[in-house]
């Protein structure tokens, strides 16, 4: 049913909606992150992370110095 709010009614819905939403994300990375702790993957996930980034760096030219 379509129910009729003021303005005021409408802001707050939105509010709970996006606090709800908020949750829900922390509730999944954390969920999501003790996974994969217990599973000892992020440490190896980390390293390839950081190997990754390593990679990139050394692949950057030096800038021009003008």
């Amino acid at each position: 049913t379509k129910v009729l709010l003021q303005e005021q009614g409408w802001q707050r819905l939105e509010e709970l909606r996006d606090q709800q939403r908020s949750q829900a994300l922390v509730d999944l990375h954390r969920s999501f992150h003790t996974c994969i702790s217990r599973q000892r993957v992020l440490p190896r996930m980390q390293a390839r992370m950081r190997g990754f980034q390593a990679s990139l760096s050394s692949h950057i030219p030096p800038t021009a110095v003008g």
